[in-house]
């Protein structure tokens, strides 16, 4: 039984429904071209497929900003026996798929290995084909632990995997658009709830100076009332004085 499945980078291919996905991830890679190797994100996915009477193994290898660069590695028992004789491989193809994936994981950022290993693509028979490596780099050579001979995907996969990228990047343009009409209302709102508090604190500046004038005005009176006061005092004692001094004569 098949179906379509569409990966995080929105490629999507055709795959049996029985098939188990053992790795899927973007790794950091070495790829040679022209003779020239040059660092790229290289999304690397390899699954096992049970569907069929024998084990079979799927290794894709892709690149984003580049859609139209897909390789793809297909193994089975025979092959992978000829495989294994050539490049000394002590495993079972029985546990070749769960092997082949440790190994990549010992590729990404997160491996704790020291040192860690490393994914090259390299073009071979004068760049009519693609093999991928994984290697182990050290002071005194670079080891390779397996060497795969990739080929270039049917037409009708590289279409399917070019329009996974087109949807891929429409959703992402379509969710783009989205946030930024997002933010837009909320600069918006925020401009609005910053023109209210700004309104609301003149409000209080200016109730603040009516009430501070009031304030003022009112102790300028207590204060001229006071002063009205200390002068009938005066006034008060100086005609009781007046009156003493007028008994007493």
């Amino acid at each position: 039984m098949w179906g379509l499945l569409r990966r995080e980078d929105g490629s999507v291919r055709g795959r049996s429904m029985a098939a188990n996905t053992l790795f899927d991830e973007v790794l950091e890679s070495l790829v040679a071209e022209g003779g020239k190797f040059e660092k790229r994100q290289l999304h690397v996915v390899l699954e096992r497929d049970v569907s069929g009477r024998e084990l079979s193994l799927s290794l894709k290898v892709s690149d984003s900003k580049r859609p139209l660069f897909l390789l793809v590695f297909e193994c089975g028992p025979d092959q992978y026996a000829e495989l294994r004789e050539k490049q000394r491989l002590k495993v079972e193809f029985s546990s070749f798929p769960v092997k082949l994936a440790g190994l990549l994981k010992e590729c990404s950022a997160e491996s704790h290995r020291e040192p860690r290993l490393e994914v090259w693509v390299e073009e071979v028979d004068d760049g009519a084909a693609n093999q991928f490596s994984i290697v182990e780099p050290n002071e005194f050579k670079t080891l390779r632990h397996l060497s795969l001979d990739m080929k270039e995907a049917e037409s009708a996969e590289v279409d399917q995997h070019v329009k996974g990228i087109v949807d891929r990047l429409t959703r992402e343009a379509a969710s783009a658009r989205s946030i930024a009409d997002q933010e837009k209302r909320k600069r918006a709102e925020s401009a609005d709830e910053i023109r209210k508090l700004q309104n609301e604190l003149l409000e209080s500046k200016r109730a603040s100076s009516e009430e501070v004038a009031r304030l003022q005005d009112k102790i300028e009176k207590l204060a001229n009332s006071q002063h009205e006061t200390e002068e009938l005092r005066k006034r008060l004692q100086g005609s009781q004085k007046q009156v003493c001094e007028t008994a007493h004569f």
